[in-house]
């Protein structure tokens, strides 16, 4: 039975789909088991969901170590070093501000700067989910990350979708879609067009819900360009150091 607050587990939506087309086939099955994960990926860049945009999520450094992976192990979810947001350190009262891997190399050629005693000061990308911090010696903390995070891979069946319960009708309407396509179902290209329908009417709502948000927000791909025009954001790595 589908949870109050996780919603649908992926067994559960599989069972769904499957009693909908009327295929109990094990190969079917498989079908949908291995599709989950997929169809999560793609219902998530249809739009830069709230739930994705996470605040405050924990990176402990250690001095002499300068890059560090934002992975599941080290930051609690998988992140592209392109969709931080900002990273900063409370018990430094510091934001760390970006710039590139190149201005960090010629800063400090035989990464060598800095002391136990030291802050660190920038960041930089490298890599798809990894970045270096300068100086390379610094006051062991812990860095506070805010950015969007991709989601957890649903290979898992027993696990639920990243997606939360609220958006959860239309990620199965898609999942239903797809399966019918499989299946050469006449009620596929239908069951797509509600299903994008209702996935249209959720962005708006979440779009509704960010607006009221003081985060920056990564614009989507369909999105229109000249909906954000004239809007003020504020950009705290203005403020870096002290």
């Amino acid at each position: 039975m589908p949870s109050s607050t996780s919603g649908w587990s992926g067994d559960e939506i599989i069972s769904y789909v499957q009693g909908y087309i009327g295929n109990s086939d094990s190969e079917f099955q498989s079908y949908l088991a291995t599709s989950l994960a997929l169809a999560e990926f793609r219902y998530c860049k249809e739009h830069d969901w709230d739930f994705l945009n996470k605040q405050n999520l924990s990176l402990t450094v250690v001095s002499g170590t300068d890059e560090y992976t934002l992975s599941v192990a080290n930051l609690g979810f998988y992140m592209k070093s392109s969709d931080i947001k900002r990273i900063y350190s409370v018990a430094h009262n510091r934001y760390l501000k970006k710039v590139t891997l190149d201005e960090i190399r010629l800063l400090d050629p035989d990464k060598n700067d800095g002391s136990t005693a030291a802050e660190i000061e920038f960041w930089a990308p490298i890599g798809d989910n990894k970045i270096v911090v300068w100086p390379p010696q610094f006051s062991d903390t812990t860095l506070k990350v805010d950015g969007k995070v991709t989601p957890t891979a649903l290979t898992t069946t027993s696990n639920y979708p990243t997606i939360p319960i609220h958006y959860q009708d239309s990620f199965i309407a898609f999942v239903l879609a797809m399966a019918l396509e499989r299946e050469n179902d006449d009620r596929a290209a239908q069951k797509m067009t509600q299903a994008m329908m209702l996935i249209e009417k959720d962005k708006q709502a979440d779009q509704a819900t960010l607006s009221n948000s003081g985060q920056p927000r990564f614009r989507s791909m369909f999105e229109d360009p000249g909906a954000l025009a004239g809007k003020l954001e504020f950009d705290p790595l203005n403020m870096a150091g002290r």
